[in-house]
């Protein structure tokens, strides 16, 4: 949590332009509100008309990559557009980069976003919890020579660290039951689910 922000935090601290590209317009929008009063902090989601290429930092969804592109060649950058200009000092973040793979098969922009990466002279960083280690394998293989490609775990070291881990598939109406379940364990129980209005209605159904 909060990672986008910390990237913000950084890029501010040392005074360095970005291009940081998120998942989903929520993210977007957050960020929108967080920083409104900034004037280095662009943010690009559908139905915002204006993009301030003065901005040192831009936060644009996915989606917004081909219109980032348009704009860039209507704001007077030639040439290639993955190595003109305007990337250079300008580091490049992929939050969320697994859904790269996840979500390829009904968005196409994803294979736009890939050739960013490997074609762009911009250090790109990639996040993810949940990483696709043959997506990075296949991006090192890509750039062959011309680019290093580095992975780098985090791993916290701290007194809640997980002591064991289940995996389950299960459906939505079976969250009450399953919650239920463990507030009569006697111990600290951490679920994981991939839907937080689901979740948020079946602890509320059960107080």
């Amino acid at each position: 949590n909060g990672g986008t922000s910390g990237i913000v935090d950084y890029l501010k601290r040392h005074n360095t332009g970005g291009l940081i590209l998120v998942p989903n317009v929520s993210i977007s929008k957050g960020k929108e509100k967080k920083y409104k009063d900034d004037p280095d902090i662009c943010c690009v989601y559908g139905g915002v008309d204006k993009i301030d290429w003065e901005a040192k930092i831009v936060i644009a969804t996915y989606d917004q990559f081909k219109r980032l592109l348009a704009n860039l060649r209507n704001f007077g950058f030639a040439g290639d557009i993955f190595s003109n200009d305007f990337w250079r000092g300008r580091a490049i973040f992929v939050d969320e980069y697994h859904k790269l793979v996840d979500e390829s098969k009904f968005r196409s922009i994803m294979a736009e976003l890939t050739e960013l990466i490997i074609k762009t002279d911009s250090p790109v960083t990639l996040m993810s919890a949940t990483p696709h280690y043959n997506y990075i394998y296949a991006l090192r293989e890509a750039v062959g020579e011309n680019k290093q490609v580095v992975t780098v775990n985090v791993v916290y070291n701290n007194r809640f660290m997980v002591k064991s881990m289940g995996l389950y598939e299960i459906k939505q109406r079976e969250l009450e039951g399953l919650f239920k379940y463990f507030i009569n364990m006697d111990k600290k129980v951490c679920v994981f689910y991939n839907n937080r209005t689901k979740i948020t209605k079946a602890l509320n159904a059960i107080g």
